[in-house]
């Protein structure tokens, strides 16, 4: 699942501000508690830990400039069947658009959403039907 760059940079800060609290936090016990050695070794041996897991959960790179990274074939919740066409399979209660039983292909055109076209005629499309599809509307 990708996130957007906001949601992102939300996580880095509470990433940083959380882990270097708890490790504080840790080092602080262990001074009240004695083991004033043991605190320093926790020390920087914590913080090159944090420095690590940061960048194997935010690896170094842009994530990416465009939200969502790629248009789905067929619109929000929909599943497609090929040759551009999507059927209703969770029921949207879309008024041109009915719901069919998973595992079956229809051939009745009122179950079929077409899903052809430039952005422009797939946003119509949507609209028409009453169905969100993200990067498109």
């Amino acid at each position: 699942m990708a996130f957007s760059k906001n949601t992102l940079r939300l996580f880095k800060w509470l990433y940083w501000i959380l882990l270097t609290l708890a490790h504080v936090y840790i080092v602080y016990i262990m001074f009240v508690t004695d083991r004033a050695i043991l605190a320093i070794l926790w020390l920087i041996t914590g913080f090159i830990m944090i420095f690590i897991f940061y960048f194997y959960y935010f690896p170094w790179g842009d994530p990416g400039t465009t939200w969502p990274p790629y248009i789905a074939a067929c619109p929000d919740y929909l599943t497609s069947i090929g040759n551009n066409q999507c059927v209703d399979y969770v029921g949207l209660n879309s008024p041109k658009l009915k719901k069919t039983s998973p595992g079956t292909i229809p051939t009745d055109p009122s179950y079929i959403f077409n899903s052809s076209g430039s952005m422009a005629q797939k946003a119509a499309n949507a609209q028409l039907y009453s169905l969100t599809w993200e990067g498109v509307l």
